[in-house]
């Protein structure tokens, strides 16, 4: 699972705040818990050059403890600052621990094109399971004209996405 999922600012820093992205970490205890997933790795470091103390990864790995799950069955990557870095020691951590393992990658849906990218540079081919999925059925009428919000927050996240995208092509991480 790749991190973004937390407030790492947030306060009391006791605890993780969880941001719109959380369904990447409640979807991923559902897979382990039914049984679907026999691990987790929980991929993100700071990714602040302001905050580099505030490693994402291990405030995840306490939650998962908090709630129970063994931590022989979480593995965390507290290095990676980007997704490109996530897919490299991610890959890494797998080949150490179970070269011939599948792997699932567990992030947002707009995301999820640029880090399966990533990971297939790397050299890993992985399944794909897309969360915070923003798309609901489209009905056709009078709610088509009325602006939202929502709207506009969902079209920075895909911006987001595209800019990122072509900045990986760019510099090779694609």
């Amino acid at each position: 699972m790749l991190g973004g999922v937390g407030n790492m600012l947030a306060q009391p820093a006791d605890r993780v705040h969880f941001n719109e992205s959380a369904d990447r970490i409640t979807d991923a205890i559902q897979l382990y818990k039914t049984g679907k997933v026999k691990q987790l790795l929980i991929s993100g470091g700071s990714g602040s050059l302001l905050h580099p103390e505030l490693i994402e990864s291990t405030r995840i790995k306490d939650y998962l403890l908090a709630i129970g799950i063994p931590e022989t069955d979480i593995i965390i990557d507290a290095e990676s600052d980007n997704t490109y870095q996530n897919a490299v020691n991610s890959i890494e951590m797998i080949h150490a621990r179970n070269p011939d393992s599948t792997v699932l990658l567990i992030t947002s849906g707009t995301h999820m094109r640029r880090a399966a990218g990533c990971f297939k540079k790397a050299g890993m081919n992985v399944e794909r399971f897309s969360t915070d999925i923003h798309s609901i059925p489209f009905e056709f009428g009078f709610g088509l004209f009325i602006p939202s919000a929502g709207t506009m927050i969902t079209w920075g996240g895909l911006i987001k996405e595209w800019v990122g995208y072509l900045v990986y092509w760019i510099v090779g991480y694609l």
